[in-house]
């Protein structure tokens, strides 16, 4: 997920770059080819990942046989290199969501990777990179003042915030961040009752567990599984430890089940932003 607000902390902690989806670069008007071109952002740059082609090994490929899977991918390449007319060199960026795809591969997809870099290696047109080596061979990179906000799950936020039940767990989420907040304060101001560093340190584990934004993920109607519950307890679980480290009185709502929860409960925590 991307917008500036987001992006902007990175600068100050040396962060380089950051991925999106391929349709957040049109939104945001830049010019693009069949083949995806970093945009620096100030002193980030921004790579834009080729949705069909990373679609095609996330969902696709582990299907086929890895001999021919990796041929097709590496002819699909080839077909967008050689249509894209450029002096410099050109950057297609796969990016697949962690471990989610090889999981569905024979082999978890060493087969697959290995025919596939074989050909890539071997071809004198391509080199893999890494991110950073990307960037050094790239040169001049085009700039872009601003950057449209959205995931790269259809180029919006709605998967993580568009339901009842994702604004309840964000609410829940905000409250025991400020309590958190508060009680950091004191601390550091040796008011009397302040929490010891030892327990803000543990409440501070639980308020890093709870604030993974792949919780929001599992909320909502797009998407669910076998083990609904015991993730939406694991989340509460994670929120109402920040209280008990903190010695405090967990809200009644952590008691109270989010997937699912009765519309009138949940759509009368409306967000704070």
């Amino acid at each position: 997920m991307v917008r500036d607000r987001r992006r902007r902390p990175g600068a100050n902690v040396e962060c380089r770059f950051f991925s999106g989806g391929q349709r957040i670069a049109c939104e945001c008007g830049t010019t693009l080819s069949a083949v995806e071109v970093p945009d620096r952002w100030q002193s980030i740059t921004g790579f834009f990942r080729d949705h069909h082609l990373s679609d095609l090994i996330a969902f696709v490929y582990s299907r086929m046989d890895a001999k021919a899977a990796a041929s097709d991918l590496h002819g699909r390449l080839r077909f967008l290199g050689e249509r894209v007319s450029s002096d410099g060199p050109l950057t297609i960026c796969l990016f697949v969501d962690g471990e989610n795809a090889w999981e569905y591969y024979p082999g978890n997809g060493r087969e697959f990777l290995r025919e596939f870099y074989g050909r890539i290696q071997n071809d004198p047109d391509f080199t893999a990179m890494t991110v950073s080596e990307a960037i050094a061979a790239a040169g001049q990179i085009p700039q872009n003042n601003g950057i449209f906000p959205a995931s790269w799950i259809n180029a919006n936020f709605d998967v993580w915030i568009g339901s009842s039940e994702d604004v309840a767990a964000w609410e829940l989420l905000w409250d025991a961040r400020e309590a958190f907040g508060k009680a950091e304060i004191a601390h550091q101001e040796g008011r009397p009752g302040a929490p010891s560093a030892e327990a803000l340190a543990k409440a501070k584990e639980s308020l890093l567990a709870g604030e993974g934004s792949d919780w929001c993920w599992w909320y909502g109607p797009e998407h669910s599984t076998a083990n609904d519950a015991e993730f939406d307890a694991l989340y509460r679980k994670h929120l109402t430890g920040i209280y008990v480290a903190l010695g405090l009185d967990a809200p009644d709502d952590l008691a109270k089940p989010i997937k699912n929860c009765p519309s009138e409960r949940c759509t009368c925590r409306l967000p704070r932003w």
